[in-house]
């Protein structure tokens, strides 16, 4: 999961992608953008204005290899979806982390079967023009500054990669001890990544793909993409999701969108077709068929 955040006014602007990935068949990673969480299997690169009253976005990881992973993501996502607007400073930041750790044990203690289960998280929310940062475990938040772009949240790992905060992820229950930070937004961009971003590109080539100041939010997501694929030698074509029968928001604002999204594939040279009316409800998105070893198309 790899979410790109800009600031216009008063507004969070957020481009965000989750993929399964190529070894499990549950994807355990959650994306929350204001009041919304997005659905797992929802792979496209996905535009969203917050609204005002919810300046809330957040990436959670089911952690992975304990069963229940995806179900603790899951339940914590919900949870932080629902405090955004609650969110006025540090201490509510901390307060809004154990409400969503709370969640993990409570559900635990229905599922026996999924005693252990946790989730990991890292979350933004706008406070006038600040950002306060809040995380759990090892996914992280990186901030652009005008000379490269640097980690906001340090890693809660000790010896071996053993995580030493989570979400649930014990027995029994434990409160939760998050990081809580304050960034300034103006004229700053953001990036919230799990560990299936940034475990398989480095800190140099995110450099590469966020800090060219000529780029939007989208166009950086969809070189972190592109650079994805091509690693693995995939074929991929892309897909402009418009804006269905049925929609939120205005059209001027749907039509300013898929301009914006047409623009930065443009502008990273992606060819694509245009799928009319196939948007989410909330906004267009884009879409890839990729084609797998063995010629099967598949949509990502």
């Amino acid at each position: 999961t790899v979410k790109g955040i800009s600031v216009e006014g008063n507004h969070l602007v957020v481009a965000a992608v989750t993929h399964v990935g190529r070894q499990r068949h549950v994807n355990e990673d959650r994306v929350v953008a204001g009041p919304w969480v997005l659905a797992p299997d929802h792979p496209a690169v996905a535009t969203i204005v917050c609204p005002p009253e919810t300046p809330l976005v957040a990436v959670l990881d089911g952690m992975g290899g304990h069963a229940g992973g995806a179900l603790a993501a899951a339940t914590a996502a919900d949870i932080v979806a629902g405090w955004g607007h609650e969110v006025d400073g540090p201490a509510s930041a901390a307060d809004l982390a154990e409400a969503a750790n709370r969640a993990v044990y409570d559900r635990m203690e229905q599922l026996e079967a999924l005693v252990g289960m946790g989730a990991t998280l890292a979350a933004l929310v706008l406070v006038g023009d600040e950002a306060v940062i809040v995380h759990v475990g090892d996914s992280r938040v990186y901030v652009e500054t005008e000379r490269y772009l640097r980690p906001a949240t340090t890693d809660h790992a000790g010896v071996g990669g053993r995580l030493t905060q989570s979400l649930g992820g014990r027995v029994r229950y434990e409160p939760v001890r998050p990081d809580v930070d304050i960034e300034p937004v103006v004229g700053r961009r953001f990036l919230l990544a799990t560990d299936g971003l940034f475990g398989h590109v480095t800190d140099d080539e995110l450099d590469g793909c966020l800090l060219d100041d000529d780029v939007a939010t989208v166009e950086a997501l969809l070189r972190l993409v592109k650079r994805v694929y091509d690693d693995f030698g995939l074929d991929y074509t892309a897909k402009l999701s418009t804006r269905p029968e049925q929609f939120l928001g205005e059209v001027a604002t749907w039509d300013h969108a898929e301009a914006a999204l047409k623009q930065a594939l443009e502008a990273t040279a992606q060819p694509h077709t245009i799928n009319e009316g196939d948007g989410a409800f909330y906004g267009p998105k884009i879409d890839f068929d990729i084609t797998d070893a063995i010629g099967r198309k598949w949509q990502c």
